[in-house]
């Protein structure tokens, strides 16, 4: 398992380019860029991105830009307001493809009106999914939908009801973000069970106070861990926590570590 961390762990403390360079000297092996700001989404940005990153050897996995800024109009039925959202959405794959990334994490259509359950036309959806997975294929990135208790994929079944309405699922990939599973009122291994192709896995720990480092609260990492292992054991798994969850980088060291020590054990039992 590889396992890596999310530049957003240090949002909004510091710019993105500074956090690739802490994480960098943490010895990350692999990490998501969380775009912060429109300015950062060109291709000399993800340029610059890349030159640090692999100045400490980090792979930059997948770009997750601030999805409130332009993703939810991709789906609006405002022909302008598409078009200049999708405009974005080029702009954020240029900056991806610039700095080696694989996958763009799309949060999608947002539960702004807090309608619950959020009611979604599939046949929609679909068609304009398979259309934007389309252009990020030709921007060499996979487009992957991470499950969000307030966005469009907040059920475990969203992906079953998605596929018997686009014409290439097989284009589309996941994100399982544990954080928002648990806030969802579902166990991770829910949304496991249904997403086929998985990209990565975003970590973080849930407790009666909300959100928490890996291993302060309740979820069964070592299940986890056998459960990603067997649907994609090349997906990296990435720690992706609140600023406010941990008082200095060292932190997130010590919790790599004993996620790693966790993973090993699971290794030890299924290969004694």
């Amino acid at each position: 398992m590889t396992l890596g961390f999310s530049t957003s762990c240090f949002y909004p403390q510091c710019n993105v380019e500074d956090a690739v360079d802490i994480l960098g000297r943490l010895g990350a092996p692999v990490i998501e860029v969380f775009l912060n700001a429109p300015s950062e989404h060109t291709a000399s940005f993800g340029r610059e991105l890349a030159r640090r990153a692999a100045d400490y050897g980090t792979a930059i996995h997948s770009v997750h830009p601030l999805g409130t800024q332009f993703e939810p109009q991709l789906f609006s039925p405002q022909a302008r307001q598409c078009r200049d959202a999708e405009a974005s959405f080029c702009r954020v794959l240029e900056a991806a493809r610039a700095m080696g990334a694989r996958s763009y994490v799309m949060h999608g259509l947002a539960n702004l009106k807090n309608r619950m359950p959020m009611p979604l036309h599939f046949p929609a959806i679909g068609q304009r999914l398979d259309a934007l997975a389309g252009i990020a294929a030709q921007f060499g990135i996979t487009l992957c939908i991470e499950n969000v208790f307030w966005c469009f994929y907040h059920q475990p079944d969203f992906p079953a009801r998605l596929a018997k309405h686009m014409q290439h699922p097989e284009q589309l990939s996941f994100v399982l973000d544990t954080k928002q599973a648990l806030l969802s009122g579902h166990a991770p291994l829910d949304y496991l069970a249904g997403m086929g192709r998985l990209s990565h896995v975003h970590l973080c720990d849930v407790g009666r106070g909300g959100p928490l480092m890996p291993g302060r609260g309740t979820l069964d990492f070592a299940a986890l861990f056998k459960k990603v292992s067997a649907l994609n054991p090349n997906a990296p798994c990435l720690v992706e926590v609140y600023r406010s969850n941990f008082a200095a980088p060292d932190d997130l060291a010590r919790c790599r570590d004993r996620l790693l020590s966790i993973a090993a054990c699971c290794r030890k039992e299924e290969h004694p």
